[in-house]
């Protein structure tokens, strides 16, 4: 990913990923989804409109429901996401709910290893999308 800077201080080239909370979804603890090639160094992580479950409906909050994080095993920022135990009726009210839509955190490349672990796949419903600039310098 070449480094170009737009005169507001970020790179013109972004990243968008989904994480799918069924077809990326493991059992075993392995990574589902790989995404290579990211170039280390500061992203601005931002939480797109989506949300996920793992359990079937109907939802009863706050007990089980919706809610929002980026499954990622070496890109975790701790706020851009819903706080913890909360769960909603919806992915847009999980979504309307992250403590911050966005945070900048370093990664150490070169590749985004993610993967929502669950012990039943099966029954799980969306995923978390969000979008990766790299801070230029």
């Amino acid at each position: 990913m070449p480094t170009v800077c737009s005169a507001s201080g970020r790179c013109v080239v972004t990243k968008d990923v989904y994480v799918d909370w069924v077809l990326d979804c493991r059992i075993d603890g392995t990574v589902a989804l790989t995404i290579g090639g990211l170039v280390p160094g500061s992203y601005l992580v931002t939480g797109l409109p989506s949300g996920g479950t793992v359990w079937d409906g109907p939802w009863t909050p706050p007990t089980t429901g919706w809610y929002w994080y980026i499954p990622c095993d070496n890109l975790s920022p701790a706020t851009v996401r819903t706080p913890a135990g909360a769960y909603y009726d919806s992915a847009e009210t999980a979504f309307a709910s992250l403590m911050e839509r966005e945070a900048i955190v370093t990664f150490d490349g070169p590749d985004l290893l993610c993967a929502k672990r669950d012990s039943n796949c099966a029954d799980n419903h969306g995923g978390t999308e969000f979008r990766m600039e790299l801070v230029c310098p």
